[in-house]
């Protein structure tokens, strides 16, 4: 597990700078399968985008060649969905902009409050993802940083955290990240979890099995003294809107020698 600090935020979570993306239409998740234990609760439903990538002349028999392309010919997202606490239905959206390394996800914000009077469900608050890409055999990808912001506002007595975790769906492996604040604090704030580069966990080579990832944010609050109260609001500044954004990187494939 990695830890991190909250960290005041300048200008906002605004991620798409200018970036060119095809929005996703909104459906109903419908559930799958619970996963391994300790990997979330993966979930299922049908959204569609189709951005389509140039493609690129270089050769793909010479992996030294500079000139080869840096994501997979044709990359769509064949499905999307979602279901949790902190994104009912018709709540979030997905977009893949065209260059193919990043995803974006707009939210409705949600809450996570704690105090007195607070139900204690209203505490804690997620959001479980899946994420299919449709690309060419003999590509792999990884999820190099995942990015998302909101708001702080947590009396004396009270810890607030922001946490995220991703997975290969059939995986063994887990990439998680945690933020903890104490109170008091009224803030804005801003999350950029970074994978490590010798950390980075990849998609499978084997084009029979699934490659689909599953990704879980969290908000959470707990008071530590009676009476205390607080609330983290996820998906939203001061600024605006705070979408969280999947930095994606890929790489091709090695061959097996001749």
């Amino acid at each position: 597990m990695m830890h991190a600090t909250l960290r005041t935020i300048v200008s906002g979570l605004a991620l798409a700078c200018g970036l060119s993306a095809v929005a996703l239409a909104d459906t109903d998740p419908t559930p799958v399968p619970t996963p391994d234990p300790g990997q979330g609760d993966p979930t299922q439903g049908p959204g569609q985008g189709d951005p389509t990538l140039p493609t690129d002349p270089a050769d793909p028999t010479d992996p030294t060649d500079p000139t080869l392309p840096t994501v997979p010919d044709g990359l769509t997202l064949r499905q999307f969905s979602y279901a949790g606490t902190g994104c009912p239905a018709g709540s979030i959206t997905g977009s893949l902009p065209v260059e193919g390394t990043t995803f974006l996800i707009g939210w409705q914000p949600f809450v996570a409050e704690v105090g007195p009077g607070v139900p204690l469900p209203e505490s804690r608050k997620n959001c479980q993802m899946l994420l299919d890409f449709a690309y060419p055999d003999g590509w792999q990808f990884a999820v190099k940083s995942v990015g998302y912001g909101g708001t702080l506002n947590v009396g004396a007595g009270v810890t607030a955290t922001v946490a995220a975790a991703f997975y290969f769906q059939g995986s063994d492996g887990t990439t998680r990240f945690n933020q903890d604040t104490a109170g008091p604090l009224q803030q804005d704030f801003t999350v950029v979890n970074d994978v490590a580069d010798d950390a980075l966990t990849w998609s499978t080579c084997d084009a029979s099995a699934s490659r689909a990832i599953n990704v879980n944010v969290q908000a959470r609050v707990a008071a530590t003294t009676r009476g205390a109260a607080g609330s983290v609001r996820f998906g939203e500044t001061s600024e605006g809107l705070a979408p969280t954004v999947l930095s994606i990187i890929w790489r091709q494939c090695e061959r097996a020698p001749l």
